[in-house]
């Protein structure tokens, strides 16, 4: 029986126990030519993802088939399609039952039988009701994790690091990807390149595309490392004709293939998309239960009427959404009433709550009890029962508001200049007025937004911008564009450079590379898949913020390497994911 998540139940988490050891072979010396070293691989194998990783990204959708490994190590198929940023429609088979799923906005719901959720632990009062509607539930309970983990966004960030948010630098952490064999998927040849414990299977053909995601168990592949024995990736040079070894975690794993959504299959995801949505007004969450301890009291009563009272109160995990964003609890109360055993009176309330906290509700039951000249007894009876609603009106309008905010928006990488930028300013570009002097190697400001008048910056900002743009000029200067380098590469670890300089100023009012999502300071989470930190979908980061807090902005800094600038897409998603109070706020780009 899969676990069910919902109250005391247990939580499946993803373990991964490293150990396992999976190698690629690469090509050795031929004759007296020289091995290719290391880093050549390297950027062979990091210039492959890269463009694999816009194509994703600029696709209208996506489509996955395949299986993964859910609960007790079965395996799940599932066929779905996804949206750029992530909202999924998918079929998949747990337990034997077809089970449809439905992720957006953050969060995941599916819809299944009454025999699917009878065996797991659904409320026995409600299994009807569960039956008949969409039900929130925790992806990693049901092994869904890694669905969410693959959407085309967080994929093409883990791929390659910054096409989601600019170059928010990758970490020293960050798994190395490993340049592999070709290998023909589907009548279609691909070059492996494996990235953490992924397989990515991009087409050598141009345009670069990913047909396969898998892990190496789920293609069929072991290599287990002698016991006791620790191994990193790099090149082993003890091994016949050189090999590459990349350290990897057993766990969870997958085989899904890839297809781009046509414009045409892409507006009907959309639409249907649109269409469950709306069916979320009625949803279940299976995170929530309440208790009733009895609290049901009938009063005042007489011959005319009878009025019942229901006191409840939910029950949520610490670490439930509710608790960390102090969102109300709301529940559907259903009271029944009857007089003798004769149903009188059925009410259905709609009431919030805190999270672990407790509300009431009540009900009235108007009858007539005609005298009578021998008086008897008569039993008036109430019984409740009570379910949590997973989404308000208000969350089904953001909900459908998003769906078309992600129809219009594109997401593309910083363009690819041929050349290492020179440090000056791309032609016809005004300096922004910040209110500081451009220095005269090359102007700082190139552009600023919002563009409308504004106070002028104190001069203490002015100082800051004036500073950062020096730190800016010097990590530019430090960081070498390598030979076959790419800008988006090398335009990374220049950003890398700036935020451990800006660290080193130790100024309380300066922050480099802080994420925004809805309204609060976020991080990046670790991707067991692909072994590298990633920032969550919505996330927004400018390079530097200059406030008394971070979340307390009072102007950013954005650090630009490549041909673009600012634009006012990127403004308006920036600010959508600040906290209210401090939005708009002047953004002013600086160059090389």
């Amino acid at each position: 029986m899969l676990p069910y998540l919902a109250g005391a139940a247990a939580v499946i988490a993803v373990v991964l126990v490293v150990g396992l050891l999976a190698a690629l072979s690469l090509q050795g010396p031929i004759g007296g030519q020289s091995r290719p070293n290391a880093a050549h691989y390297r950027d062979q194998a990091a210039a492959q993802l890269d463009a694999a990783a816009e194509a994703l990204l600029l696709a209208p959708g996506t489509r996955f088939s395949g299986s993964f490994t859910g609960p007790g190590g079965a395996r799940v198929p599932v066929t779905a399609e996804v949206t750029t940023e992530g909202s999924t429609l998918a079929t998949l088979t747990l337990g034997g039952d077809q089970v449809q799923l439905l992720s957006t906005a953050e969060r995941t719901f599916l819809r299944a039988g009454e025999a699917f959720w009878r065996r797991n632990a659904a409320p026995r009062e409600n299994l009807a009701e569960y039956a008949a509607q969409w039900v929130k539930v925790e992806p990693e309970q049901f092994g869904l994790g890694v669905l969410d983990a693959l959407s085309p966004v967080l994929v093409a960030e883990a791929l390659s690091p910054g096409s989601l948010v600019g170059y928010p630098g990758s970490g020293d952490d960050d798994a190395t990807p490993v340049l592999g064999e070709t290998r023909e998927v589907k009548g279609v040849e691909t070059r492996v390149v494996r990235v953490g414990t992924v397989d990515v299977h991009v087409t050598t053909a141009e345009p670069k595309r990913i047909v396969r995601l898998a892990t190496a168990a789920a293609a069929g592949q072991s290599a287990s490392p002698t016991p006791g024995q620790t191994r990193t990736s790099g090149y082993d040079s003890d091994t016949d004709g050189g090999r590459y070894f990349l350290a990897r975690a057993a766990g969870d794993d997958f085989e899904l293939d890839l297809g781009d959504l046509s414009e045409n299959e892409a507006a009907k995801l959309r639409s249907d998309l649109e269409a469950k949505i709306n069916e979320l007004r009625t949803s279940v969450d299976s995170q929530v239960r309440f208790s009733l301890d009895g609290q049901i009291t009938l009063a005042p009563c007489g011959t005319n009427g009878c009025t019942a009272t229901v006191v409840l109160s939910n029950r949520i995990s610490s670490s439930s959404p509710y608790v960390k964003a102090n969102q109300p609890v709301t529940a559907s109360v259903t009271i029944d009433m009857t007089l003798d055993g004769r149903p009188v009176r059925s009410c259905t309330n709609t009431v919030s709550m805190p999270p672990n906290g407790s509300a009431s509700t009540t009900c009235f039951a108007a009858y007539t009890i005609p005298p009578s000249r021998n008086p008897r007894t008569h039993l008036v009876q109430a019984s409740a029962r009570a379910i949590a609603r997973a989404v308000a009106e208000v969350d089904v309008k953001a909900m459908l508001d998003d769906l078309v905010a992600q129809a219009a928006r594109k997401r593309r990488p910083d363009n690819d200049p041929s050349t290492p930028p020179s440090g000056v300013a791309p032609s016809g570009v005004a300096p922004s007025g910040a209110g500081a002097s451009a220095p005269t190697s090359g102007r700082p400001f190139v552009s600023e937004l919002p563009t409308a008048s504004r106070s002028p910056l104190t001069a203490d900002q002015q100082r800051t911008l004036k500073r950062v743009d020096d730190l800016a000029k010097k990590a530019c200067g430090e960081i070498k564009r390598g030979a076959g380098e790419s800008a988006t590469q090398w335009g990374t670890r220049v950003h890398k450079r700036l935020a451990e300089l800006i660290a080193q100023e130790n100024n309380p009012k300066l922050f480099a590379e802080v994420g925004y999502l809805n309204g609060q300071v976020t991080t990046k989470y670790y991707n067991p898949w692909f072994g590298r930190k990633v920032w969550r979908k919505g996330t927004r980061v400018p390079d530097v913020v200059y406030g008394s807090d971070r979340l307390q902005p009072e102007f950013f800094i954005d650090l630009k390497t490549g041909d673009t600038g600012l634009d006012n897409k990127w403004y308006g998603e920036l600010n959508d994911q600040l906290p209210p109070g401090y939005r708009n706020l002047p953004v002013i780009a600086i160059r090389c």
